[in-house]
């Protein structure tokens, strides 16, 4: 890999004079976006997949529409993994997405889940069932403090975002400014993913990245929400971390926005200074970060192609 480039922020004040558009060309630019020749399709993942849904008579028209999505993340993002490795893991990426859009239409089974895992009780809800049989798999393919951080993450997920639509009704206090952040973390379950980059086919130990991880963490879910902001500004969405960090921190939402790209930049800068002294880490990282990004411009639900970014 060529040497990063690593960005010097630039003052707020000048940032927040830019729109949406500045503000998203400049998180680009300033991470040396440079879209790589990877495909984002690989058909043997899709098939084999679809075959899982088959076979397990989970087929839904959910999974349907959310399988290219899933598995594009994965051979984007994850590119040098094996094909075993990466059908675990877009086995579970698919599942979350699933538990991100159906757990409000009936919270029970998903509420139920960790009790039921732990009680070694059956799921109440058959693609919870093969959520679990992923999470066992990752014992195999990861070493054993690298897959209890994993599973405690997933936890955390589906707790949070089964309670996550209750707490939006509440109304939001100003000055808890720790808050909007502690909310996002728990629902975005970036640590995992961040995680899942390490199997221990890359023979990295966890203490070759574990003082990146916050950092990794921090940008997989900000990173997000700066390209999802548009999608979300167009569909009126305010409850997202965006809005409850302006909000509590009485400010627009575009001077948020500008301070999140700043903060970005200096959590890439952190991750790679902590990766410094493992190359093949900050290797597996580059290809994350690159990976994710193009498959936010990639998608069509973003809307990014309206923006000429």
């Amino acid at each position: 890999m060529a040497p990063v480039s690593l960005i010097r922020p630039t003052s707020v004040n000048v940032v927040q004079d830019l729109n949406k558009t500045g503000i998203l060309r400049r998180f680009l630019q300033g991470m040396a976006y440079c879209p790589s020749n990877i495909s984002g399709t690989n058909e043997e993942l899709e098939k084999i997949m679809r075959a899982e849904m088959n076979n397990r008579n989970i087929c839904c028209p959910q999974l349907e529409k959310t399988l290219h999505l899933a598995a594009s993340l994965i051979e984007l993002g994850y590119h040098d993994c094996t094909l075993t490795e990466k059908t675990n893991i877009a086995l579970y990426n698919w599942y979350l997405i699933y538990i991100d859009d159906m757990s409000s239409k009936d919270t029970g089974p998903f509420m139920a889940f960790q009790e039921r895992f732990l009680r070694r009780m059956p799921q109440l809800n058959p693609v919870l069932e093969a959520l679990v049989e992923v999470l066992m798999r990752i014992y195999e393919l990861y070493d054993l403090p690298t897959a209890n951080s994993i599973l405690s993450a997933t936890f955390n997920f589906v707790n949070s975002t089964c309670i996550e639509p209750e707490i939006e009704t509440l109304p939001l206090t100003r000055g808890l400014v720790r808050f909007p952040w502690f909310l996002r973390d728990q629902t975005g379950v970036a640590i995992a993913f961040a995680l899942l980059l390490f199997p221990k086919s890359k023979n990295i130990g966890v203490t070759d990245y574990i003082q990146a991880l916050s950092d990794m963490n921090f940008w997989i879910s900000v990173t997000n929400d700066i390209l999802s902001f548009h999608k979300e500004e167009l569909a009126g969405e305010r409850a997202n971390y965006v809005y409850n960090r302006a909000y509590i921190e009485d400010k627009v939402p575009l001077s948020v926005l500008a301070e999140m790209s700043q903060e970005l930049f200096e959590s890439r800068n952190a991750v790679y200074a902590a990766l410094a002294h493992c190359p093949q880490a900050a290797d597996v990282w580059h290809t994350w970060e690159q990976g994710y990004v193009r498959w936010h411009i990639d998608q069509k639900r973003y809307k990014l192609s309206e923006l000429s970014l």
